[in-house]
């Protein structure tokens, strides 16, 4: 086997290993499912909350009734001092419960999709300036 081939194999291997490792099926199903990606999703998206500011915050609880939410965000860093923006996202009827949504370094946004109705809040830690918002589609 030339060594261009066995590259190869190894390339494919580590990305099906990659796959497999973000599929979920190892989540705990008590948790939050959830998705990064463009907005496909059929119905209106209703806002539920908005967040911004700089630095380090805890939102106030937000209640999703709907089975399918998403949340929007940007972050802006400073010129020349990029920070890391870390959301974690709480179950607050379940306190051992939570998420790490979002975890970048410097100037970023995306969209992440979420399942399961229930009551949240955000913990948001950075010196970056962000927007972030909660929306869920019925």
């Amino acid at each position: 086997m030339t060594a261009t081939r066995l590259l190869l194999l190894l390339l494919v291997a580590l990305l099906v290993g990659c796959d497999a490792v973000n599929d979920g099926s190892t989540r705990n199903t008590d948790r939050v499912e959830g998705s990064v990606g463009a907005d496909t999703k059929k119905g209106t998206w209703y806002k539920v909350a908005q967040v911004t500011g700089t630095g380090k915050k805890t939102t106030e609880t937000f209640k999703i009734s709907g089975s399918e939410w998403k949340i929007s965000w940007k972050t802006t860093a400073a010129k020349g001092k990029a920070d890391e923006f870390i959301v974690i996202l709480n179950d607050k009827q379940n306190p051992d419960l939570y998420e790490i949504i979002v975890n970048v370094t410097g100037t970023d946004e995306d969209l992440v999709f979420l399942e399961g109705k229930g009551q949240y809040y955000l913990t948001v830690t950075t010196t970056q300036q962000y927007s972030i918002d909660i929306q869920e589609l019925r």
